[in-house]
């Protein structure tokens, strides 16, 4: 659609795209920040950018990807209005190593369990003993949350060891 040489922060760390509501946002890891970068679809001209500084240079702390669900930019530990770039008062709880997954109204990641995160009340849930991996696994998908196990070997903890499907008990 379009070309163009691109003038960001450079990515010491990561660098990740997400595309959602006619914008292209890019987060590049680097100098202890998510540099966070939107552009228009049709021209690619800038929207809008800002700067979050990482929570930490550890366990994934300095490697947060953008993820796009109901007008939101999640870039843990914040969260931006995708339209205008302007941080949302959202307390996004912390987390493992592992990323997230985003939907309109709940972010799902590893926080030592599988964990999910609801945006109206800000409040998390937690199932014990169910361990996704270290990266992306845990997926929202088609109204049921899919977590293939991740921690067999692992040496930090006693998991379960088996992947889960969580469906709703009616559909609506």
């Amino acid at each position: 659609m379009w070309s163009k040489p691109l003038k960001i922060v450079p990515g010491e760390v990561a660098l990740y795209l997400a595309h959602g509501d006619n914008k292209l946002v890019l987060v590049s890891s680097g100098s202890a920040s998510y540099n966070t970068y939107a552009f228009n679809d049709e021209d690619g001209e800038s929207a809008w950018t800002r700067k979050i500084p990482w929570p930490s240079d550890h366990h994934g702390g300095h490697m947060a990807r953008p993820a796009i669900a109901g007008g939101t930019v999640y870039v843990r530990p914040g969260a931006l209005s995708l339209a205008d770039g302007k941080p949302l008062k959202l307390q996004l709880p912390g987390g493992g190593c592992g990323t997230y997954a985003a939907t309109e109204n709940a972010l799902f990641f590893r926080s030592g369990n599988v964990t999910m995160w609801d945006r109206q009340k800000g409040k998390t849930t937690s199932w014990n003993r169910l361990r996704p991996d270290c990266w992306l696994s845990t997926i929202p998908a088609a109204g049921l949350l899919l977590s293939p196990e991740g921690g067999g070997g692992c040496s930090c903890g006693s998991w379960m060891e088996t992947s889960i499907v969580f469906a709703p008990k009616t559909l609506k």
